[in-house]
Parts: structure tokens; C-alpha cells; sequence
């Protein structure tokens, strides 16, 4: 009886056929032409809106607080989808490295201007603010556009996004985080 299981040298060929086909997918799908500038727009609002939240523990500061997380999503949502519309297919770890920043280089630059946007705001210094919400906005922009070309070079190393039941439990701690902020006080 023949087995239908395919040989060792059989299955390596797949895989390697398989990886080709895949490097070659990706180098034909650029990101759209205002994914980094809207997502980078999106962190700068929210880098904003998180540094007088935290600075400034009013009710106002803590309803930006919410509507830049609110809008944040929602654009990256939208531009995830944007992709997947333009070219029929998803890429893994666009919403984890482009989006919400898992990258290192992206999580560090958000850090940096959140950090910088709420020791402006503490000081009222609000063009600090700004000018550290859109400073990490660009680096945040930047990184994305950076963890792309690595993956379109890499798909194999840098393709592999979160679980989608990661990415959720993420973001359900980063709303009971936000409603504990707003709510507390």
C-alpha cells in the first residue's frame, strides 16, 4: 500500500516553493500611499491627549484621554482594512508592528514622546506638547514604514504577528487601563 504522506525532500520543496511564493506576494504590496501618515496623525493625537490626561486630572483631560484612544483605533482599524481592500489579502503583523506598535523601535519612540508630552503638559508648556505628540507621531510613522520594508525583504522573520486573541486581550487591558484612569479620582 502507498502512503499518501509526502517524503522528507518532497515536504522541504513544498516549504521552500511555498516561502518563494510568499516573498514574492509581498514584494507587490505596498502599503497605501497615507497609511504611515494616518496612523502617525493618530499617535500624535492620542501621545497628546495621554500626556494632559496624566498631567492634568480633570474631567475634560480625561475625556480626551478617551476619545484619542477611540480615534486611534479606529484609524488604525480603518487603515488595516485599507490594506486588505487595496490587495485581498492580510498581512500578519501589520496591525501588530504598524498599528499598535509590539515593534521595539515603534514602542520606544511612543514611550519617549509620551513621556516628553506629559512633562510639557505638567509644566504648561503646551507647544512641548505638541511638538512631542508629533515627533512621536513620525517616529511611531517611521518605525511602521521600517518594520514593513524588514517584513517585504523577511516575510518568514517578520511576519509573525500576534495571535488575534493576543491582540485582543491587549486590547481589553488596555480599556479596562483607560476606564481605571478615567474613572479613578
Amino acid at each position: 500500500m502507498e502512503s499518501s504522506h509526502p517524503t522528507q525532500s518532497e515536504a522541504h520543496a513544498a516549504l521552500d516553493a511555498a516561502a518563494r511564493a510568499q516573498r514574492r506576494l509581498v514584494s507587490g504590496l505596498p502599503l497605501p500611499a497615507a497609511f504611515s501618515a494616518w496612523v502617525g496623525g493618530a499617535i500624535a493625537v492620542h501621545v497628546a491627549t495621554v500626556g494632559v490626561a496624566v498631567a492634568h486630572d480633570t474631567w475634560p483631560a480625561r475625556i480626551a484621554l478617551v476619545l484619542g484612544l477611540v480615534q486611534l483605533l479606529a484609524i488604525g482599524w480603518w487603515q488595516a482594512l485599507a490594506f486588505r481592500r487595496r490587495h485581498g489579502v492580510w498581512i500578519a503583523g501589520l496591525v501588530d508592528s504598524a498599528v499598535l506598535g509590539v515593534d521595539l523601535l515603534a514602542s520606544t519612540v511612543y514611550a519617549a514622546a509620551v513621556v516628553s508630552a506629559w512633562l510639557a503638559a505638567a509644566r504648561g508648556l503646551w507647544l512641548g506638547v505638541a511638538a512631542a505628540a508629533m515627533a512621536g507621531g513620525a517616529g511611531y510613522a517611521l518605525a511602521g514604514r521600517r518594520w514593513y520594508a524588514r517584513y517585504v525583504a523577511d516575510p518568514e522573520r517578520y511576519g509573525r504577528g500576534l495571535a488575534p486573541a493576543v491582540n485582543l486581550a491587549i486590547a481589553a487591558v488596555a480599556l479596562v487601563g483607560l476606564l481605571v484612569l478615567v474613572l479613578a479620582g
